[in-house]
């Protein structure tokens, strides 16, 4: 009698081993779609093989089928762990997420580029408090990093200090990144801060960091800090649209204009360091008398008119603008357009002055067509 009270016990005690392993797998295979799952409808783009199967025919999914199961089961999992624990004298294990690292093989994120039109210096010892105050607008191209869980851990852009700062910050495993720009690098166009908040967002989906959009955005501003190459791209981007930055940092107070979406052109002359014209105090000391002025200006009125108006303003204050830059600004006004430049680029953008950008049938079309042609004269548009 009692050894089939003890073979029984030791039947019962191997199946509930048995079922919770079993069990387990399933929580697994469930925590990792529903991430995927979840995440996907931010934006950030995955390749198929990471996303989880779908069945025609009005079937359920595999993601809602493993859904069921994880919710079904972990309850059942949690009581065989406890009784486990309890019987062995053990603490409870850990969540199931702290070991799935890498979840993801790869992941791509887009960041859009960014023209700031005028600005002023804010130093700080704290990189996430150092910023700048102004103005600038997102444009719709921009920056897409793609990040491959254990490729070659060489330095993934030997011209893009940010993005390797990102890395160094994120990523431990090695990983191979791949940055594809559809905008002008070193020409004021916010490339730098796009590479960075991209490598960022695309980092945290592949080695599932689970940190917060501020959390990255602070991650890829201090990175432009810390290199010199920007001050207040970076939130902005993270923002969108025209966007005016009142106080400096990852963390600052941002406005929006309220602007219609417009055709922005622009001509790059040349390329200007950012981390020569931030280091010379000289310049610095101009940029930021100027740059008070405009903001001080803008807040009276904030619209993209005046933002063109107090951006060329500045440019030319400063002493900035370049004759290229200064010819190029006086065709498109003549075009019947508004033009600036590009901060810190040698570089022009224009808008249409009515800012409806370009449409069939004459009107902001003709308008559009006409800045294009002038711009035209001084250089691919």
């Amino acid at each position: 009698m009692a050894t089939a009270l003890i073979f029984e016990c030791f039947i019962s005690i191997a199946v509930q081993h048995l079922l919770c392993w079993v069990m387990e797998l399933c929580f697994v295979e469930y925590v990792m779609y529903s991430e995927v799952w979840a995440f996907g409808t931010t934006g950030l783009s995955t390749s198929e093989s990471e996303m989880p199967s779908t069945s025609v025919g009005g079937t359920k999914t595999t993601q809602t089928v493993v859904l069921e199961i994880g919710n079904a089961l972990s309850i059942f999992t949690a009581i065989i762990r406890s009784f486990r624990n309890c019987r062995q004298n053990q603490h409870p294990q850990p969540p199931m997420t702290s070991f799935i690292q890498p979840t993801h093989s790869t992941a791509t994120a887009f960041a859009p580029g960014h023209i700031t039109g005028f600005f002023v210096i804010c130093e700080d010892e704290d990189p996430a408090r150092m910023g700048s105050l102004g103005c600038g607008l997102t444009l719709e191209s921009g920056v897409t990093t793609r990040v491959e869980v254990g490729g070659s851990d060489d330095p993934p852009c030997p011209t893009c200090p940010t993005v390797e700062s990102v890395v160094a910050r994120l990523a431990t495993p090695p990983c191979a990144i791949h940055s594809r720009s559809a905008i002008p690098i070193g020409a004021g166009f916010g490339a730098s801060g796009a590479g960075a908040l991209s490598a960022a967002f695309s980092l945290n989906y592949a080695f599932s960091l689970n940190l917060t959009t501020d959390q990255l955005t602070e991650v890829a501003h201090i990175a432009e800090v810390e290199n010199r190459t920007g001050l207040g791209d970076v939130v902005a981007q993270s923002l969108g649209g025209v966007v005016i930055r009142r106080t400096p940092g990852a963390s600052g107070r941002l406005n929006r204009i309220q602007a219609d979406g417009c055709e922005v052109f622009w001509v790059v002359f040349d390329k200007i360091s950012t981390k020569e014209v931030l280091n010379d105090s000289g310049v610095a000391e101009r940029i930021n008398a100027t740059g008070i002025e405009s903001l001080r200006e803008l807040l009276k009125r904030p619209t993209i008119e005046n933002f063109m108006l107090q951006s060329k303003h500045f440019a030319a204050e400063t002493g900035l603008m370049s004759d290229s830059v200064s010819d190029a600004v006086d065709a498109v006004e003549a075009a019947g357009g508004m033009a600036s430049q590009a901060m810190l680029g040698d570089s022009v953008f224009a808008i249409d002055r009515s800012g409806r950008g370009g449409g069939a049938g004459g009107g902001a079309g003709d308008a559009t067509d006409a800045i294009e042609s002038a711009l035209s004269e001084f250089g691919s548009v």
